[in-house]
């Protein structure tokens, strides 16, 4: 053959061994690329298990490396550590991606795995039905343009492409699976509303109320009161109690215990000794919270079980914490003055002592404005000077209660009775404080015919020689 024919044959072979290595080329790239049909959002199931049988779940990546098992509809960890599991975030797990396993695209005949990550996979995860496994899957690495990962799953020799929650559930981090304790905390004392203790050692209900119908101030001194142990509502002493208010606050434990144990009898608290439940309100006072703290038995290390109601924590808090928020001793918080001679709010007080009655009277002056002014005192019809009225006043704070009574009075005679008569029924109410006897060394303090208080004898017959010289 002559060599001028022999090269255009050599060039039309050479185009066409390079047209066959293009078309091969293709075509393996075509069976490696993803196979999607229609358009690229459109997924389809890989494999489906049952859910609900699953009991062991096994994860392993680069922060966490940790197997759960269900105990009693309880997930826990499978470890020697201390580690109460958030449920939540094993329920999302099962409920969005193991209920889910889909895919966009898949790879049917993979080159080598490491071109996808899967080699050395980025993070893996295994569920189990007791020792059956139900789903074993490898993530790899992300697709250069799409937001999705290679994935393979056990059993199965093809690549998948898979969306973010793969990625977002296999690689979740250790502190994403442990329990957080979180504790209630309320910034200021004027948040508080209502505070209640029951228990073995005695208890209270304090209630705020800023219209309270006792206080006689003008100037809501005693926007608290309790209304129980006592049969009617007693205020509250401004100063102790505010102070015992902060004790109501916030609170730090000295150790976390256990979490969601299955019983909570060694614990004492399936009969917890007390219950303080504490309400109150946002910083801008629109929304109305509560939280109630358990007491249960001593730890043998001189602190006390404790637990938030509604939380899955068991916790250890210092006896101190225990004595200063379970304090069921409410006479150090109560207000002592038996009447408080608020210009504003009282009308009169009338005296009925040695088989006689006299009245104290106050009326107020009226301002050019209208509003209320001054003051002004009359005993029995006759007008007090400034001073003297002043000098009544504080003669009458002189009178408080001593100590608690612990009994009934011994007598219906009163040795003094001080009815009050308040100037607006509809917002204050009046009351009637009797005198009573007691015993050798006090005075019952009866108030409306219900005896919670007594005064010290010598307080009372103090007062009454004062009253005697008016």
């Amino acid at each position: 053959m002559k060599k001028k024919k022999i090269i255009p044959l050599l060039a039309l072979l050479a185009a066409a061994v390079v047209l066959v290595a293009l078309y091969l080329a293709l075509s393996l790239k075509n069976k490696k690329e993803p196979q999607q049909s229609g358009e690229e959002t459109e997924f389809f199931q890989v494999k489906e298990i049952a859910v609900e049988s699953v009991d062991r779940i096994e994860i392993s990546n680069a922060s966490f490396n940790g197997s759960f098992v269900k105990e009693d509809g309880v997930w826990r960890y499978d470890g020697g550590e201390f580690f109460p599991v958030r449920q939540k975030t094993i329920e999302n797990l099962l409920s969005i991606l193991l209920s889910n396993l889909n895919a966009f695209g898949v790879v049917e005949d993979p080159a080598e795995l490491s071109e996808y990550g899967l080699a050395e996979p980025v993070a893996t995860l295994a569920a189990y039905a007791g020792e059956r496994e139900l789903v074993g899957i490898s993530l790899g690495n992300a697709l250069p343009t799409k937001e999705q990962y290679y994935c393979m799953f056990s059993g199965d020799s093809k690549v998948y492409t898979v969306s973010g929650n793969y990625r977002r559930f296999l690689t979740t981090a250790r502190e994403d699976f442990l329990a957080e304790l979180e504790l209630p905390t309320v910034a200021e004392v004027s948040q508080l509303q209502e505070i209640e203790l029951t228990g073995e050692a005695g208890g209270f209900h304090a209630v705020r109320d800023a219209a309270n119908p006792y206080d006689y101030s003008g100037k809501a001194v005693f926007d608290w009161y309790f209304t129980e142990p006592y049969e009617r509502p007693v205020n509250a002493d401004y100063d102790a109690w505010y102070q015992q208010c902060a004790y109501y606050l916030s609170f730090s434990y000295e150790a976390l215990v256990a979490y969601m144990p299955s019983d909570v009898s060694v614990y004492g608290l399936s009969e917890p000794t007390a219950r303080l439940t504490v309400v109150y309100t946002s910083q801008n006072g629109a929304e109305r919270n509560s939280y109630t703290l358990e007491l249960g038995s001593e730890d043998g290390n001189g602190n006390y079980y404790a637990r938030l109601e509604g939380s899955d924590w068991i916790m250890t808090i210092s006896s101190k914490t225990a004595e200063n928020r379970f304090s069921g001793n409410v006479y150090p918080w109560v207000c002592k003055t038996i009447v408080w001679p608020g210009t504003h709010g009282i009308a009169s007080l009338s005296f009925l002592f040695d088989g006689e009655e006299h009245t104290l009277a106050i009326t107020l002056e009226e301002n050019e404005d209208g509003s209320a002014g001054d003051a002004v005192g009359t005993w029995d019809g006759e007008t007090l000077s400034q001073e003297r009225f002043s000098e009544m006043q504080s003669d009458l704070l002189s009178l408080r209660i001593s100590a608690p009574a612990e009994q009934d009075a011994n007598g219906e005679e009163a040795l003094l009775t001080i009815r009050v008569e308040v100037r607006d029924a509809e917002t204050m109410r009046g009351q009637t404080v009797a005198f009573l006897p007691y015993n050798e060394e006090a005075y019952a303090v009866s108030v409306d015919g219900l005896v919670n208080f007594l005064i010290d004898k010598r307080d009372l017959e103090l007062y009454l020689e004062l009253l005697r010289t008016y």
